[in-house]
């Protein structure tokens, strides 16, 4: 098969060519983590507070149970909660 596909008439960097940013991918659990750390930081879960149970979190972030553990784990490496 030809590749009818023509190169490319400017690198990158160069003038006339718009700067690109590249595409951010992430997780479902990426997005439980920020809406969970958000809550940390606006005050409505509060230090020493405990977290709804996973079940319920699960239920009220609409992920899984496992997505749910992921963000939590994430968010104690991360020294936001304190897993006990």
């Amino acid at each position: 098969m030809n590749d009818h596909r023509k190169p490319a008439d400017h690198a990158a960097g160069e003038p006339g060519v718009p700067t690109f940013k590249a595409v951010e991918r992430h997780s479902i659990a990426m997005d439980a983590i920020e809406q969970l750390e958000g809550l940390v930081a606006s005050g409505a879960l509060r230090p020493g507070e405990r977290l709804p149970p996973e079940r319920t979190l699960s239920d009220l972030l609409g992920v899984s149970r496992p997505t749910v553990r992921e963000a939590v784990n994430a968010l104690a490496a991360m020294g936001i909660l304190d897993k006990r």
